[in-house]
């Protein structure tokens, strides 16, 4: 169901009258590798379109070019999408086809600011904001402000992802969340409703029945007496995905070590290991970013502990009988059906810990964050794990 006037009824006139023209466009001159997407094709970019315009209207008054940026941003932003799942690096895929697209149709004027917004959108917003400044310059400010109003704008539209498609909270401007309730209508007048309710129930099943399981994300593990190589990049990397995917998880589990001073894995009392993840100390603290990514984002988090007994070394957190239990009561609770388990090191604690999962929990099925799994060997023994187990490996 397209937008026609009757939705546009209440739009300001020269936003109304830009939809009009660009919509046209849409479905005269724009492709998608997807034609068929009811998520994201044709209607998704129409309501994209008409949220980008609204936006750009209220944030950016003074500046005559931000509404056809804006505009081109949202036209060809998933053409070149390959699926309707992450599918991450369709943004730069978009911004490619509309350089393109524009060196051959010369009644489109090319913005380069357009390309960025596009090439960026489905990335973190730290990396859209570096690569931002780096080009820009001086103008820099003016091209983040519109490429906050156009991820918001995208956001928006999540609502057609169902009743838990969007988290109002991840907004940027406050324009933007001002609209929340709009955009859900917005959805409902232009989606077929048993679509909308198929969709909500899909989302729904496959949102609901995932844990996440991160394995001592400790900053003795990061940056203190045991550190891990590239531990402090993958956790950088961690708080930016839990905080972007956090939602998506019905249960999230963080599991540390906490150890008394005169532990027996402790070089001086015998064991292979330096002093590390104290009870009590700044180095047994979970990694602030991640802490706080988990904080902000919905659905239930726990915590547990593990060599906690001087003559105990516990590098699977089911070594621990209690938390074995309560993680297994959990997961059945909750009816988890798929685990991501990622964190410090892959090759020690991630591995073992994997390994008692997938005894205790032999229905459940297993994915391994690599990217947020550094080992000390460089990846090797958990690699061949996964391998020999058949065990995903991804981001």
């Amino acid at each position: 169901m397209l937008i026609d006037d009757r939705i546009l009824q209440n739009t300001h006139p020269a936003v109304a009258g830009l939809f009009r023209r660009w919509q046209q466009y849409l479905y005269h001159d724009v492709d998608f590798s997807m034609p068929d997407s009811e998520i994201h094709s044709y209607a998704h970019t129409e309501r994209v379109l008409l949220h980008a315009l609204t936006l750009g209207h209220e944030i950016m008054k003074d500046d005559p070019e931000a509404l056809d940026i804006l505009a081109h941003a949202a036209l060809f932003h998933d053409t070149r999408r390959q699926d309707d799942y992450l599918d991450t690096g369709h943004g730069a895929r978009g911004a490619v086809a509309y350089e393109q697209h524009c060196a051959s149709h010369p009644a489109i004027t090319f913005h380069p600011e357009s390309t960025f917004l596009m090439r960026y959108h489905d990335l973190d917003d730290t990396k859209g904001i570096e690569s931002i400044r780096k080009h820009f310059g001086r103008e820099a400010d003016r091209v983040i402000r519109l490429y906050s109003i156009f991820k918001d704008a995208d956001a928006l539209d999540r609502w057609r992802l169902g009743s838990i498609g969007l988290d109002p909270a991840f907004l940027r401007n406050e324009a933007a969340k001002k609209r929340v309730e709009y955009a859900r209508q917005l959805v409902d007048a232009t989606t077929d409703p048993e679509r909308l309710d198929y969709i909500d129930r899909l989302v729904k099943s496959t949102m609901s029945d995932r844990m996440l399981l991160i394995i001592d994300p400790q900053v003795d593990f990061i940056s203190g007496s045991l550190p891990v190589p590239g531990a402090i990049e993958a956790m950088a990397d961690l708080a930016k995905y839990v905080k972007a995917n956090g939602g998506k998880y019905k249960v999230k589990v963080v599991t540390a070590d906490y150890h008394p001073a005169d532990h027996m894995s402790f070089v001086g009392n015998g064991g292979q290991w330096p002093v590390h993840c104290v009870a009590g100390t700044p180095g047994a603290e979970i990694a602030p970013a991640v802490y706080d990514a988990l904080q902000a984002t919905p659905g239930e988090t726990y915590v547990f502990f593990k060599g906690q007994s001087r003559e105990c070394e516990q590098y699977s957190i089911f070594d621990n009988p209690e938390a074995a239990e309560s993680i297994t009561h959990i997961a059945a609770d909750a009816h988890i059906r798929h685990i991501d388990i990622c964190g410090l090191a892959g090759d020690v604690c991630v591995l073992a810990s994997l390994q008692g999962a997938m005894q205790l929990m032999p229905d459940v099925s297993y994915r391994v964050l690599t990217a947020f799994s550094p080992s000390i060997d460089g990846g090797t023994k958990l690699a061949d794990f996964t391998t020999e187990h058949s065990i995903p490996c991804d981001r």
